[in-house]
């Protein structure tokens, strides 16, 4: 679906089988049309690290207005949760993504400080 290069990742992020060290992965939002799965994938030099399943979330309706939280453009987010020590990812396919509009997709990672 949507492809972001080089995201710097401030903290070490836990998988299921290793820990990912700070610095910059590539990202890659995907989607199993079989089932409706949305997926992160995160990579480092071309080679697949891990997948992460995501959940749908729905953007709140305002009748036939165009929901002004919704962006123009594709967007990426993290936040850190320090008490249960999550870290999520947003993706935000936009209004104006020609293939996929008006996607909004959660991910939960762990992290170490």
């Amino acid at each position: 679906m949507y492809y972001f290069k080089d995201v710097n990742v401030p903290f070490k992020l836990k998988t299921e089988d290793e820990v990912l060290k700070k610095g910059k992965y590539d990202f890659e939002i995907l989607k199993d049309f079989r089932q409706a799965i949305y997926y992160l994938r995160i990579k480092k030099n071309n080679k697949r690290i891990c997948n992460v399943l995501g959940e749908y979330l729905y953007y709140k309706q305002r009748g036939a207005i165009v929901n002004p939280e919704v962006p123009d453009k594709p967007k990426f987010g993290m936040r850190r949760n320090p008490v249960t020590k999550d870290v999520i990812i947003i993706f935000e396919s936009g209004r104006k993504y020609s293939k996929y509009p008006f996607i909004k997709i959660r991910f939960i990672m762990q992290y170490e400080e």
